[in-house]
């Protein structure tokens, strides 16, 4: 995520990588992205390509809870599914439980 707006990774070529808004059906905005070691460098972001909303920050948090659930989904296959639910949602607002799916 930048600024709150998420992207999907579009396409890749000669080391730049083209984002496109996760919102596409509703919104133009695009992203061009770079990796220099360890560092990622933003060539065409937020500031250069207006999104049609306004950015989702607890979508973005919402995102990272479910990347979390998962990963401890497969680190840890043999825990019940409903303890690894309660553990990686019990410390979330409500407002971000809203975004789940």
């Amino acid at each position: 995520h930048v600024d709150g707006y998420l992207y999907y990774k579009h396409s890749e070529n000669q080391g730049r990588f083209y984002w496109c808004c996760r919102k596409k059906s509703e919104c133009s905005a695009r992203a061009i992205t770079s990796n220099s070691g360890h560092n990622i460098i933003i060539h065409k972001g937020p500031q250069n390509s207006i999104h049609d909303h306004a950015p989702n920050l607890e979508e973005v948090y919402a995102l990272k809870v479910m990347t979390d659930i998962k990963r401890k989904a497969s680190e840890y296959p043999e825990a019940p599914p409903a303890q690894i639910l309660r553990t990686g949602l019990q410390q979330v607002p409500a407002e971000i439980l809203a975004e789940l799916p």
